[in-house]
């Protein structure tokens, strides 16, 4: 199908051509009555939503000189230009939406319905856009739990149309919503196909219940991981035990006491870990994920306190060598931080209660969400 001028107009980013042809249309249909003037716009503002173009925005919206309205009723489907960035936001083009949320004049805009009830939060749920739901809901203004006309809030959608073995990005749009507190509706309506983009079975609707067998060999793998890091610290306990004699470096007793530590937590919490993944080994699907819950945390303690421990013990054997040291601190920083950055975003508890550690776990969240923005780019540039 062929563009239209208009079309090509915002492709091309040449704004006196929005202009041009956005008089010379109203000169042609001066009798044409407001409503289907202003869906003649629909082209260029369906395009302006999918390439994310804030130039060709603001140009079409001087051109119409009616902001507010030319950004409504764009679509049959009643869809706001906030729906249709919503929804076409590939590729990280979430300019159009952070633009619109800047503007108070656009605020109507924030939490409009279309036909079928669903906001712009609906849409990007449904169509999997973790940074677009993350972004919106950032803003106050936005009502998470606003429902649409099947008595679904934007959680209860993004459950409704996950697959019960749910890709990265769905758990990633999921926990967008859960990190904000998004509530469940009470009651929830029959399944919907609108709500989902393509033919799906969901956790809702689907008559198969996730089985406790896809997680064996998870459970295998962290039980295995435990067990290591245990024998691991419950070896290097004995490994250092004084300080060698001749040291009068101060340090050398505070990198001894880091390491006791250090090396007695990531023992505990591995032991820990292993007995609750013990647990887990009965198969029951509710004890395996309230296990999770708890042993994943812990193995993530585990693990940062054992190389906090590893780097205070080679403090201690470690000669007098300046440069050794140095290296020793640089590398060892550069390692930590990175462990954690890998390590928090896999074993925080999202579905805390408490908003005050929500808050906080929005930060591991937003590294994830770092992940997905850097795949979209890769694959927009291949």
């Amino acid at each position: 199908m062929g563009k239209s001028d208009i079309e090509i107009a915002v492709l091309r980013h040449r704004k006196a051509r929005i202009r041009e042809l956005r008089h010379r249309q109203l000169l042609h249909t001066a009798d044409v009555s407001p409503p289907e003037a202003i869906n003649y716009m629909a082209q260029g503002i369906y395009t302006v939503a999918t390439e994310g173009n804030i130039g060709a925005f603001n140009a079409l919206i001087l051109a119409q000189g009616r902001a507010v309205s030319v950004l409504t009723e764009i679509t049959p489907q009643g869809n706001t230009i906030l729906h249709l960035a919503a929804v076409y936001a590939e590729c990280g083009k979430t300019e159009v939406v952070k633009y619109i949320l800047r503007k108070e004049e656009y605020a109507n805009l924030i939490n409009q319905k279309d036909h079928t009830g669903n906001t712009p939060l609906h849409l990007a749920t449904v169509f999997w856009y973790p940074m677009i739901v993350h972004i919106l809901t950032k803003d106050e203004r936005v009502n998470v739990g606003e429902e649409n006309k099947l008595g679904f809030t934007a959680l209860d959608a993004a459950e409704e149309c996950m697959d019960l073995n749910p890709t990265f990005r769905e758990r990633l749009t999921w926990m967008a919503l859960v990190c904000v507190g998004t509530p469940r509706a009470l009651k929830l309506m029959p399944y919907d196909s609108f709500l989902a983009p393509v033919p799906q079975e969901g956790i809702i609707q689907s008559n198969e219940m996730p089985s406790a067998k896809k997680y064996k060999d998870r459970v295998n793998t962290l039980l295995l991981l435990a067990i290591l890091v245990a024998t691991v610290a419950f070896s290097a306990g004995f490994s250092v035990t004084k300080v060698p004699e001749g040291e009068k470096h101060w340090y050398k007793p505070v990198a001894l006491q880091v390491f006791v530590v250090s090396n007695t937590i990531a023992m505990y919490s591995s032991v820990l870990t292993t007995v609750a993944l013990i647990w887990a080994q009965l198969g029951d699907l509710v004890l395996i994920l309230n296990v999770f819950k708890v042993a994943l945390p812990l193995l993530g303690i585990a693990l940062i306190f054992m190389s906090f421990a590893f780097l205070a013990g080679m403090f201690v054997v470690v000669g007098n060598q300046l440069w050794l040291h140095v290296l020793l601190l640089a590398s060892g920083g550069i390692f930590l931080g990175m462990l954690v950055l890998l390590v928090v975003p896999f074993v925080c508890p999202y579905t805390s209660k408490p908003s005050l550690f929500r808050y906080v776990w929005r930060y591991p969240f937003w590294l994830l969400l770092m992940l997905i923005v850097r795949d979209d780019n890769d694959d927009d540039l291949e």
